[in-house]
Parts: C-alpha cells; structure tokens; sequence
C-alpha cells in the first residue's frame, strides 16, 4: 500500500512539474541555501570518512595526501607510545628498589644492547611521551585540514576563473559636504 502511495504522490508531482514548466520560478534564496549546503555537505563527508570530501568535490588526486599524512602522523603516535611504554616499564623496575630485577636498558656488560642512566631513561620516556602527545595533535590538526580543504574547495567551485575578469585600480576624489576633499584608491571589479 505505501509503495503505491509512494508512486502515486511521484507521478503526481512530476505530472505537475511538466505541465507548469514554463511558468516555473525560482527563488534566489532557494538558490543561495543550495548553494550553502554543498561545502557543509562536503565538509562532512570528510568528517565523518578522510577524503569523502574530496571525492565529493571531484578533486580524488587529493585523496592519497589526506591519506599519507594521516597515515604518517598515526604511525609515529604508535611508535613513540611504544617506546614510552618500553622507558616506563624500564623507570618502574629501577625505582621499586629490588635488586634482583634487571630491564632491557641495564646492560653494563654486553656492548651491544644499550645501557642508560636511571636518569637517561627518565628523561627518554618523557621525551616520547612529549612527542606522542604532539603527533596526537598533528594528526588532529592534519584531520581538520582534511575537512577544512573540503570545505573551501566546495565553495570555490563556482568561482569564476575565465579570462573575462580584470581589476581596475585608480585614484578617487571625494567630496564631502564640509567641501572636505579625501583622495583614496578606487578597485574595481569587472566579469564580462
């Protein structure tokens, strides 16, 4: 029952769309709220999946740099947390006291393997919990890029690019009526 409710509304409404073709008009605001959603559109597009944005907007050649440089930027949160990890397991053994328990980074005789202060690993693991921390904010800040291009990229497609446009700078005189005289520059704008 819905479906053939569904299609008789349909019909109807194209039925009434032909036959008043001619007479048809629209509004210059429905115009302007249409034009005003496609960068919202685009922008969560790429909100909600990186480079949906950009595909959105036909501009698919950005897609692998969104991808590299979130790529990039998670690879090394993943690697400097990984190696906190390891200085914070290592500062945890040496500062419980006990003398019978060694971590990696304790090798006074084997010249192979690293062998660090208690200091030296201190300050290891907060040099890469620091650096954790800003690969956190570059890759949230390489995201909102992401939707941000998306955004500006949908609201300069109807922008006019063709040879037809020209600036006009000139010098202006005016007058007020105190017959107080201000000399400025006049730009001028022209799509022909």
């Amino acid at each position: 029952m819905r479906i053939i409710a569904f299609t008789l509304l349909f019909s109807l409404w194209t039925l009434n769309a032909v036959s008043q073709s001619d007479t048809l008009q629209v509004s210059d605001t429905l115009v302007q709220n249409f034009k005003f959603k496609k960068p919202n559109r685009a922008a969560l597009h790429s909100a909600i999946i990186p480079g949906w944005g950009q595909l959105t907007n036909a501009q698919a050649w950005k897609i692998p740099i969104v991808y590299a440089g979130l790529g990039t930027t998670t690879y090394f949160i993943i690697w400097n947390h990984n190696q906190y990890k390891r200085f914070r397991n290592a500062y945890r053994i040496r500062s419980d006291n006990n003398p019978n328990t060694k971590d990696e980074f304790d090798n006074p005789i084997d010249i192979k393997k690293p062998n660090y202060s208690t200091e030296a690993v201190l300050r290891l693991r907060e040099d890469y919990r620091r650096n954790r921390d800003l690969s956190i904010i570059l890759t949230a800040g390489f995201y909102a890029l992401n939707v941000l291009d998306a955004y500006i990229s949908a609201h300069l497609k109807d922008f006019d690019v063709s040879d037809n446009l020209s600036m006009n700078i000139r010098p202006d005189v005016n007058t007020f009526n105190n017959q107080q005289i201000i000399f400025g520059v006049k730009l001028a704008f022209n799509c022909r």
